[in-house]
């Protein structure tokens, strides 16, 4: 076995962890534990066969969680177990690497509509009103997907690409221009809306931009006439079912995004919500080609929604199939609200959730650290390696059905990254204040989450490596939180 530590809160370490105790029980067996020397190895005098768990279990004097990994059935002969434990960067210490010189790059240009006048976009939107969800009143042009800027009132827009480094001073990305924002569907839908989008636009998939300035010139946008129906399942419809209660209700918010290989990130283009009376929308999208390199998939957060606040419990990406008509849209179903035990080390406990293939156990301390995960394929308990420290806990359990408890191997956790970020998200869930009672500031109150999502956001996680083609989703769903204390 190889351990080495994780990033955690302070920046992947890949530094060799010592001192952490392995256990190793093959199934129907005996435990067998030994220590890992200064290299961060344990080694073991024969090769576990057949199905087994792994802990590791650091001393008190690292400051990383503890791990478990059950249900494992891999070849280990002969080769390393890498375990990656998620790492607390101790106070006095800054991350390896840092970015030295960065440089910034500036692209300036003008905004037009078809007939050549400026895009303007209005000079109060940083206080919300109805003049800013006016369709075609807002002019946003945005580069790689990260980095935007709203036009002025002649149609003027300055994107500061702030952050490149001296080992890369160049980028090439694309450019996309709007007139953000539309809003289809009044009067239907729970927020009185089903879907966000752009009524013009205006592409460049490759500008290429070194640390300076780039005066792009005009950027005249067409109509959009492209479209996209995006569908809720039967088992999205199942998920949203049990928040129907009072005047909380289940909420579902798809973004559609446009990935594109030239730069690798992510261009945001189109929001969706359903609710259990809403199965299908369809959004105009902008008619950008499609091919190997450029494809649309759909991420989509369900959970409940009172009058003021959206809290979520579901996560999912979608890919559009080649050739369809339609962007699938599902949610696995939530696995049970975990149960702790009495002893120390406690066991930990829940119901299974439907169509799952992995579990992960997130167990924090009251200063929201990560002290203990776990993954699990198939068993619905698992137990810490080490006592806990008399204190406050609480566990949540994450479900998904792309991975198995051998996909943590040399990977630390997979589940969606749902960390303190602006205030909005939580270790719980993921809540954002919306304004129901205003339709017109729906937009902006749902901001912060569209943020979360993008590249560069706390959410933003694309499975680059999964084929996008055969309409294969990543689903996670998790559990209400339980506290505890020792």
């Amino acid at each position: 076995m190889l351990v080495i530590l994780g990033s955690g809160s302070g920046g992947f370490s890949g530094q060799p962890a010592a001192g952490v105790t392995v256990t190793v029980t093959p199934a129907g067996g005996s435990a067998v534990s030994q220590t890992t020397d200064a290299s961060g190895r344990a080694n073991f005098s024969s090769s576990p066969s057949g199905t087994y768990d792994v802990s590791a279990a650091p001393p008190s004097t690292l400051p990383a969680a503890a791990l478990t990994i059950r249900d494992l059935n891999v070849a280990t002969t002969g080769r390393d177990i890498v375990l990656v434990l998620a790492h607390r960067l101790p106070s006095d210490q800054t991350p390896p690497r840092t970015i030295s010189g960065p440089f910034t790059g500036t692209i300036t240009g003008r905004l037009l509509r078809e007939d050549g006048s400026p895009q303007a976009g209005p000079d109060n939107c940083s206080s919300p009103s109805a003049s800013c969800h006016i369709p075609g009143n807002v002019g946003i042009v945005t580069y790689t997907g990260l980095f935007d800027d709203i036009t002025d009132d002649s149609g003027n827009f300055t994107i500061n690409r702030t952050g490149m480094s001296n080992d890369r001073p160049a980028v090439t990305g694309s450019l996309f221009g709007g007139n953000w924002d539309g809003v289809g569907g009044l009067g239907s839908g729970v927020l009185g809306a089903t879907h966000l989008y752009f009524t013009r636009y205006a592409y460049n998939p490759a500008v290429n931009l070194v640390g300076g300035a780039l005066a792009y010139g005009d950027f005249q946008m067409a109509t959009v006439t492209g479209s996209l129906p995006t569908v809720l399942d039967s088992e999205g419809q199942s998920f949203l079912a049990p928040f129907n209660a009072g005047t909380t209700v289940g909420f579902s918010l798809t973004d559609l995004f446009l990935y594109h290989a030239i730069h690798s990130l992510d261009l945001w283009l189109s929001e969706v919500f359903h609710d259990s009376g809403v199965t299908s929308v369809t959004t105009p999208i902008p008619q950008i080609s499609l091919a190997q390199s450029v494809y649309w998939y759909g991420l989509g957060l369900a959970g409940a929604l009172d009058p003021t606040t959206f809290t979520a419990f579901g996560m999912t990406t979608t890919y559009l199939t080649t050739g369809a008509t339609a962007l699938n849209v599902s949610y696995l179903p939530r696995p049970g609200t975990p149960t702790v035990g009495a002893g120390n080390p406690p066991a930990i406990s829940w119901a299974a959730s439907s169509g799952a293939t992995v579990y992960e156990v997130d167990v924090f301390d009251a200063g929201g650290n990560l002290v203990y995960y776990a993954a699990t394929s198939s068993s619905l308990s698992v137990t810490l390696p080490a006592a806990l420290p008399t204190g406050s806990y609480a566990v949540w359990v994450f479900a998904n059905d792309s991975f198995t408890s051998a996909d943590y191997i040399g990977r630390e956790r997979l589940r969606p990254a749902l960390r303190a970020w602006g205030g909005l998200l939580r270790p719980t869930a993921l809540r954002f204040r919306v304004a129901r009672q205003d339709r017109s500031q729906l937009a902006r109150s749902i901001a912060p989450l569209r943020q979360a999502l993008r590249a560069g956001g706390a959410l933003h996680r694309p499975l680059l490596d999964r084929t996008p083609f055969s309409n294969n989703d990543d689903r996670w769903s998790w559990s209400d939180g339980t506290a505890f204390t020792r």
